[in-house]
């Protein structure tokens, strides 16, 4: 299905914000585009202005619940992998329980095959490999720095840590605010909390517009010279074989627009204005 009929067959069945839509469905599964500067779900009652969906959220269930709008139509969205408020992209959801914990065991055994794109600062060296770490998250408020409402991740240089694994890949440079920038797909084996943010930070390559750990300073250059405040890290492409399901979401056009291929339009605010918040 295209991703403007999937988007047709659902408007006005799903409560979808922000310009939140659907670019694929297949049966009870469902894959969602959800903007940057937008929470995959509230944390609590007051985030329910920022997040994906207009409506009521069971943490326990992780599941979105409202009034059906019609006979026979869907009251519940369970979700089934969440990005970063500041991270735009797939998201995956499901509309039954049972299609939902198929869908989670695929990504507990490892079967679903993520690809994000990254504008970095500077050029990963080499240009191709595999990133290996073990993350530490540091307690709330230790460390300091960022937006990241106490939560901080850092690569362990010893002691215990979770195993992080990303295959990365320089697509493409491009000259931007005085500095050189790289276009890098990213393929993360493992899902850790902010795993891409860090691994790029932690080599010298901090995704652009990172208010926790990237470059602050250029941060601040780039978005008055571009206008965009938001993270570059985008959700792009999501696969499960075994499920026979896969969606794609196009870059951005920020990311078109730092990388030199398409114009600003005359207004090019980054609609990330909400704190990274974890969703």
């Amino acid at each position: 299905m295209s991703a403007g009929a999937a988007t047709a067959q659902w408007d006005g069945v799903l409560p979808l914000a922000h310009t939140a839509r659907v670019v694929a469905a297949a049966g009870k599964l469902l894959a969602l585009e959800k903007p940057a500067g937008i929470m995959t779900h509230p944390n609590k009652e007051v985030d329910r202005n920022y997040s994906l969906l207009r409506a009521a959220y069971d943490l326990g269930r992780e599941c979105y619940h409202w009034t059906p709008t019609a006979p026979g139509a869907p009251g519940e969205l369970y979700l089934l992998n969440r990005l970063d408020s500041p991270t735009s992209g797939l998201v995956l959801a499901a509309l039954d329980e049972e299609t939902a914990a198929l869908g989670r065991q695929a990504f507990a055994d490892g079967k679903v095959t993520k690809i994000y794109y990254a504008l970095v600062l500077g050029l990963p060296r080499p240009a191709k490999g595999v990133w290996v770490d073990k993350l530490a998250r540091l307690p709330a408020g230790g460390g300091g720095g960022g937006r990241g409402g106490g939560i901080r991740v850092v690569v362990a240089r010893g002691g215990p840590g979770q195993l992080a694994e990303t295959r990365y890949e320089c697509v493409e440079t491009h000259p931007s605010a005085g500095a050189m920038l790289s276009l890098l797909k990213l393929e993360p084996v493992t899902g850790r909390t902010h795993q891409l943010r860090v691994q790029c930070g932690a080599r010298g390559v901090a995704i652009v517009g990172d208010g926790t750990y990237g470059d602050f300073m250029f941060n601040r250059e780039f978005a008055r010279r571009t206008g965009h405040k938001r993270l570059f890290l985008h959700a792009t492409s999501l696969r499960i074989p075994s499920l026979n399901f896969s969606a794609e979401s196009p870059l951005p056009h920020e990311f078109q627009v730092a990388l030199g291929k398409e114009k600003p339009r005359s207004s090019n605010k980054s609609s990330a204005a909400q704190p990274d918040r974890e969703s």
